[in-house]
């Protein structure tokens, strides 16, 4: 298939949506981050720290497997979107030509 700069810039389209997707999920970890904080802050205040232990460490465990994965996928949608990028320069250099 012959590539078009139509068919290119809905490419990078999809992977500029990808990332607004990942980019509202690291949103959503910087709040849980920030509530399980608050909530460590206050148990250590309260001499808790042991009762909240299990609780706070599960939601690390999950926090930090979604970080994992999501900076994985953007890492992948920014080499996408990278070569896309270079392919539209190449083509837009190909049309100059001709």
């Amino acid at each position: 298939m012959t590539e078009t700069l139509k068919n290119l810039t809905w490419d990078l389209t999809n992977e500029i949506a990808s990332v607004g997707t990942k980019v509202e999920t690291l949103k959503d970890v910087q709040v849980l981050m920030a509530h399980l904080r608050e909530d460590m802050d206050g148990a250590v205040y309260r001499n808790e720290e042991a009762a909240y232990y299990k609780e706070n460490h599960r939601m690390v465990r999950v926090l930090s497997e979604l970080l994992y994965y999501t900076v994985n996928d953007l890492n992948r949608i920014y080499d996408n979107a990278d070569k896309i990028g270079e392919r539209i320069h190449r083509l837009s250099r190909k049309n100059e030509e001709n």
